[in-house]
């Protein structure tokens, strides 16, 4: 899905409902952080959750990071 496509379909529900990610088939956490990763991908995470792939932290943490 596209950002734009996401942001399509967010417009259409209800504005103060509150954001989940679907994590081992269950929707657990409610997403603080998005973020555009060095894949390319826009990551929903919440603040405590770890990321263990280089390609998956946010671009602007740089390739040290």
């Amino acid at each position: 899905m596209t950002v734009a496509k996401l942001i399509e379909v967010l417009r259409t529900m209800p504005q103060d409902a509150e954001v989940r990610y679907l994590y081992d088939g269950a929707a657990r956490g409610f997403p603080d952080r998005v973020w555009l990763s060095n894949r390319g991908e826009v990551v929903l995470a919440e603040h405590d959750d770890p990321v263990y792939y280089q390609e998956d932290l946010p671009r602007e943490a740089g390739a040290d990071a």
